[in-house]
């Protein structure tokens, strides 16, 4: 079996995460990236760009690991509203489980806000754009299919919210409740 071909983008990318991980958006320089990744500052401004845009190629390829958890979950759901919590549970999980979406779901939460929010189109276009036609090919129960992009896309406006913010009382939902309140909200989308 031969070998998935490493690029320099994978190597700071790779690089950029362990940084964020460890130091925190706020803390990571570019410097501190090309100094992991053992390639100049110049190196790393050529594969990624600056801080910013650091930070936008590693939560989008967090995102990319994060849909591919999901994508197995699709054939498994017999109706759209066990789709949903699926969908939801799995992203909250893998989330709190990937040390780095944890990292910037929590302490650096303030920091990460602008990527997924005004900045955060690409991050839900992605998020349709993978699951859709997973869904549209490995599902057997009847659904709606003029509406589940539209449904994707506040599914995933709900996920983000969820994440970022916490309830009145400081807390967030369990992943379950939460899960089952989102597909009773969306699932009138999806209903045929």
């Amino acid at each position: 079996m031969a070998r998935p071909r490493v690029t320099g983008v994978d190597v700071a990318l790779d690089a950029a995460g362990r940084v964020l991980v460890a130091k925190g958006i706020a803390a990571t320089t570019v410097e501190d990236v090309a100094a992991e990744a053992g390639v100049s500052r110049a190196t790393v401004y050529r594969y990624l760009g600056g801080k910013d845009e650091i930070v936008g190629a590693v939560i989008a390829r967090e995102t990319r690991a994060l849909l591919a958890a999901i994508e197995g979950l699709v054939a498994e759901a017999g109706s759209p509203g066990e789709l949903i919590e699926h969908l939801v549970a799995t992203a909250v999980d893998v989330v709190r489980e990937r040390p780095l979406l944890s990292r910037l779901n929590n302490e650096d939460r303030r920091e990460t806000l602008p990527f997924i929010t005004v900045d955060g189109a690409g991050l839900i276009d992605g998020v349709v754009e993978t699951l859709g036609p997973v869904i549209r090919d490995n599902v057997t129960f009847e659904y709606n299919a003029d509406a589940l992009d539209t449904a994707l896309e506040e599914i995933t406006r709900l996920v983000l919210s969820h994440l970022t913010t916490p309830r009145r009382d400081g807390q967030r939902l369990d992943p379950a409740e939460f899960s089952r309140r989102v597909a009773t909200m969306i699932q009138p989308l999806l209903d045929p």
